[in-house]
């Protein structure tokens, strides 16, 4: 039996050659890394659920408060939902895994050191004479000769000659001292922290069935499985698959009251069926709206969506056992709204097929205003003053054929703003009030060259930059919602930026801009291609609001190349750098100068000879 042989954890005859508790320490670090951040989320929907929904509810206008309710319960975070569970039940598991294992790891007995006082058992700074007293007495008791059949006897009595020798021998002391045994350096691995069932033979087969599942089942079955379920949304959440809905049911010239089928028919609404407790309220909605119905364009129609957006944009009264589904029309159409926009700005001209272009695109966010506002008469602007009732609305527009578009009533102070005269003071006061919160929005387009001169020529990079200044937004507000009498749901102020050709019907590029603060911008970057006076129409249109767009015309010069010829501009950084040697040179310097001496040397003594010839011609 070896040195190393006698010493266990316990008394067993295993040998130290695995340790568990490492492993105890590993795993449990691991678990500890998993649990915070799943704590943290499940303390943050706890909190979010306490959280007010008000902020998330637009509660002015005519919206019904039935309505404004159930905007509030959509938004509001639930806290007791499947993957919360799920997520609680991990976190606990975890919890009282990682417990187990710090426990097991605390009660397991410390690796046996070699000592050879407690060997021996004798006081420290015991004597010689005292040491080899015990010596004997204890290799007298623990001798082989002794107790034959007895292997704990005999690794005793090894270590009862090796402590003697680590106290009674200089070598053998120093050694003890710098390695931990008598013997000097010994085989001492370190590995990886696993635990020791991983090793033990009877597990193999189980060990390597489990990493063969993880490895070639598990993993690759969840890479697939998540790219399946990601590959069918796009960036903004949006089910790629309506681009097929986009494609079929818009053309270059679609107009804002052909989209409510289009918009109807997306994905996102296909699990809204009219249930038997709907039929009354559907058939009543149905009747309401029955003109406005457009013809069918499709073999299949979700007509109780498409309903539902109509009855919406014409004010009309919404049965309450349909007001559930309406909400979730309300909530996911914006996004469906913007995705249809950008499809007909992206896949403006198809060889052979459709086109679509810029006038497809600037009728589909007139739809997403209408949307936004409840209106389904696109001149009705002024039903967008949160407080304007019908009858109040009627009233005007009886006496006033044209009262005046949103921008020219703005410019006008209060007490000149004829169209609202004729109504009771504390209604015109509070109209005036909206219609001053409307946004005032300013534009401002630079074109300029990306090399910082003033002529842009062939072949360089020049950029477009859009400054939008909302000259009346609130003070000290970091975010705004927008205002709208039917919309039940809070949403951020957005403006499309478009840089287009209005003549060939063509987008160039175009931008949402969320307004978060007084100023924001949009910009681009191109390079010039070809020479000339470049024509342009920048459209900024709300998404939200109703006759506030504003288009300006983009002019500027493409110079050619021979107008005006540039030096490349060098920065005195890089002027100072090429003084420098490069690392090359400063290794090779000495050598360098040697040779370029003795070229300089051979060089003079070539020019003296040639001198001497030519004087012995003379």
């Amino acid at each position: 039996m070896s040195f190393r042989d006698t010493f266990t954890r316990d008394d067993s005859d295993s040998n130290l050659q695995y340790d568990d508790t490492a492993s105890y320490y590993y795993i449990s670090t691991i678990l500890v890394v998993i649990a915070i951040p799943l704590a943290w989320n499940v303390v943050k929907n706890i909190l979010a659920s306490l959280k007010s929904s008000d902020e998330k509810v637009n509660r002015a206008g005519q919206i019904s408060s039935d309505l404004i309710k159930g905007a509030a319960e959509m938004t509001k975070k639930k806290v007791i939902t499947g993957g919360f569970l799920i997520k609680v039940f991990i976190l606990i598991v975890v919890t009282l895994f990682t417990y187990q294992l710090l426990s097991r790891a605390a009660s397991h007995k410390q690796l046996k050191g070699f000592d050879p006082y407690e060997i021996l058992e004798v006081e420290r700074g015991a004597t010689e004479k005292e040491i080899r007293r015990a010596y004997r007495a204890m290799a007298k008791r623990f001798h082989p000769d002794k107790n034959p059949d007895d292997p704990q006897a005999t690794a005793k009595f090894l270590l009862i000659t090796k402590a003697h020798e680590c106290l009674t021998d200089e070598k053998a002391k120093v050694n003890c001292e710098r390695f931990g045994n008598p013997d000097g350096p010994g085989t001492f691995h370190v590995s990886i922290a696993l635990p020791s069932f991983l090793v033990e033979k009877k597990n193999q087969v189980a060990v390597l069935v489990f990493f063969f599942l993880i490895i070639l089942v598990v993993i690759p079955g969840g890479v697939v499985y998540w790219y399946n379920e990601t590959s069918k949304y796009d960036e903004k959440g949006v089910i790629n698959d309506n681009g097929k809905i986009f494609y079929a049911g818009l053309n270059e010239n679609t107009i804002p009251k052909n989209l409510p089928e289009v918009l109807g028919h997306c994905y996102e609404f296909s699990e809204i069926p009219v249930l038997p407790s709907q039929q009354q309220d559907f058939f009543n909605l149905k009747r309401e709206i029955e003109d406005e119905i457009p013809k069918k364009k499709y073999e299949t129609r979700n007509m109780k969506t498409i309903m539902s957006i109509i009855g919406y944009l014409n004010r009309k009264p919404i049965g309450p056992t349909l007001q559930k589904d309406l909400l979730v029309v309300l909530k996911k159409s914006p996004v469906l709204i913007q995705s249809m926009a950008e499809f007909a700005m992206k896949f403006q001209k198809i060889k052979g097929a459709k086109s679509f272009g810029l006038r497809c695109a600037l009728n589909i966010i007139d739809f997403g205003q209408m949307f936004f506002q409840g209106i389904w008469d696109q001149d009705a602007y002024l039903l967008q003053l949160p407080s304007f009732d019908a009858e109040s609305y009627q009233l005007v527009t009886k006496k006033f054929k044209k009262p005046g578009r949103i921008q020219e009533l703005q410019s006008l102070p209060p007490d000149q703003r004829k169209c609202f005269q004729i109504l009771d003071e504390p209604l015109r006061n509070k109209l005036n009030q909206e219609l001053d919160a409307l946004p005032k929005l300013a534009v401002k387009v630079d074109v300029y060259s990306e090399e910082g001169v003033e002529k842009i020529i062939v072949g360089d990079f020049f950029n477009v930059r859009v400054r939008l200044t909302r000259e009346n937004f609130p003070e000290g507000a970091k975010s705004h919602s927008i205002s709208s009498a039917t919309y039940p749901f809070a949403y951020p102020e957005r403006w499309y930026v478009i840089f287009a050709s209005e003549d060939h019907n063509t987008v160039i590029w175009h931008s949402i801009v969320t307004v978060t603060k007084k100023e924001v911008e949009a910009s681009f970057k191109t390079r010039a291609e070809f020479e000339g006076k470049l024509k342009f129409d920048l459209f900024v249109k709300s998404e939200n609001y109703r006759e506030l767009d504003q288009k300006l015309n983009v002019e500027f010069t493409i110079y050619p190349e021979e107008t005006e010829k540039r030096e490349a501009a060098i920065h005195e950084e890089d002027k100072k750098l090429d003084k420098q040697p490069s690392l090359w040179e400063q290794l090779l310097g000495p050598q360098q100068q040697n040779e370029s001496d003795d070229e300089e040397e051979e060089e003079e003594e070539e020019d003296n000879n040639a001198n001497t010839i030519a004087e012995k011609k003379k």
